[in-house]
């Protein structure tokens, strides 16, 4: 098969089975992915297209294969690396037009969930509705199941990878921080912008909209548990213990049933994935703090509730 697009690339030199970091062939899908985006590079608009498609194609991989999510990667990293400077956008050239558009993809994508999956004649999805039990979700009557079950599950379907896409999303800024592939400066140090989501999502009754929900819990545990040693390396020293602390309380709340007089519960409704998905991230902070790879975060036996 003759590669057409990045993510041809990234399907082509990938090999089942492996783990993504023993993949053998990350150095010849890096050589051919900068060829790629070298000889697409014929104008400015040519070479930022180019660009733009193989980081989207980063998580359009990790979206059939999670797991595998660091060998892609680990594929566009070595490709950006060999990037000369007549590739070029809006971020810069060269090397520098790759890591800025793969920034401003994380930023872009790392976002609260927000719905919107057809077909849009059956079920009420809750992502907006302020007075649902949850804002992830979409509830179907008896009428539209009796007469309509192949859109009902079509609507599913499509539901489903929406939510798929934030864990994807999430579990790629946490991998790319960790492994110093692209890193985002919010305010006073890298990774910032992801140690502000991580903090709001263990606050289940916060007042920004979109409203709070559990698909944005579990991505910002995902990307914690991937990034969790670097992030908080990458704090001022002065932060790093607090953060830690902070974080330990946060995620044993999720596992409580019972509270203190005054508070609410922040597992509202004692829902067991959740504890499973936070007592995965206590693990993490009290045996390391540690970076955990694609392959840990997507193992099959640890989403097997």
């Amino acid at each position: 098969m003759t590669p057409s697009g990045p993510l041809d690339i990234y399907e082509k030199f990938y090999e089942p089975g492996v783990p993504s970091h023993r993949q053998p062939n990350v150095a010849a899908a890096s050589e051919a992915l900068a060829d790629l985006i070298v000889n697409a590079s014929v104008s400015y608009d040519s070479s930022s297209e180019i660009v733009f498609q193989s980081v989207k194609d980063i998580t359009n991989f990790g979206y059939k294969r999670p797991s595998a999510l660091d060998y892609a990667i680990r594929v566009f990293a070595g490709a950006n690396d060999l990037l000369p400077d007549t590739v070029r956008n809006h971020y810069g050239k060269g090397p520098t037009a790759g890591e800025g558009q793969l920034v401003f993809w994380q930023i872009e994508q790392s976002r609260f969930f927000q719905g919107g999956a057809g077909p849009w004649d059956v079920g009420t999805e809750t992502a907006w509705d302020p007075d649902a039990d949850e804002a992830s979700n979409v509830n179907f009557q008896g009428q539209e199941l009796r007469e309509k079950m192949d859109m009902v599950l079509e609507k599913m379907r499509n539901f489903q990878a929406l939510r798929r896409e934030i864990i994807v999303h999430m579990a790629l800024q946490g991998r790319c921080h960790s492994l110093d592939v692209a890193r985002h400066r919010r305010h006073d140090f890298d990774g910032e912008r992801a140690v502000h989501l991580i903090d709001l999502s263990l606050d289940s009754y916060h007042e920004p909209s979109p409203p709070w929900c559990k698909i944005d819990f579990i991505g910002n545990c995902i990307m914690l548990r991937g990034g969790a040693k670097s992030l908080l390396e990458s704090m001022p020293s002065e932060r790093r213990e607090e953060k830690l602390r902070s974080w330990r309380e946060g995620y044993t709340a999720f596992l409580r049933y019972d509270t203190e007089e005054g508070q609410k519960r922040r597992n509202k409704d004692n829902d067991f994935v959740l504890k499973a998905h936070a007592a995965m991230v206590l693990d993490n902070l009290t045996s390391g703090p540690r970076d955990e790879t694609s392959d840990e975060l997507f193992d099959v036996t640890k989403w097997m509730f």
